[in-house]
């Protein structure tokens, strides 16, 4: 290669060289526009079916509760249902209050009502993040 050849290719390599440079330095719209100043946390939902029975052991129900398991607490039940009770209680009495969420999703109940041998009785379910 003659003198001249290899005088325009370190002049080519020094010119590349300083357009990278220049390119990686000088902050452009979109990188400046994808910065935030906010802490990205990861996040982590689960959903889990859970059978929890009345204090007395008389109703079992399922329910479908959804946590977030980064937090360590609960978002939503739902899809509540009799999973079984105990001899004597009336099925077609049973009743379930809507789902309700405590102290900020740190856990959640249920009222069970229901007709046991002509005793109308009333108990809460507790659910908790797994």
């Amino acid at each position: 290669m003659s003198r001249i050849g290899k005088k325009w290719r370190k002049l080519f390599l020094l010119a590349c060289f300083c357009f990278c440079l220049l390119t990686v330095l000088l902050p452009s719209k979109s990188t400046y526009a994808s910065q935030d100043s906010t802490k990205v946390v990861g996040r982590s939902i689960m959903t889990t079916e859970q059978t929890v029975r009345t204090p007395s052991s008389d109703v079992a129900i399922v329910a479908w509760v959804t946590v977030s398991e980064s937090q360590h607490k609960i978002i939503q039940v739902k899809s509540a249902r009799v999973f079984s009770y105990s001899d004597g209680i009336d099925g077609s009495t049973i009743s379930l209050s809507s789902p309700s969420i405590w102290n900020n999703g740190q856990f959640a109940t249920i009222t069970v009502t229901y007709n046991q041998k002509g005793i109308i009785k009333s108990e809460v379910c507790t659910f908790y993040p797994l």
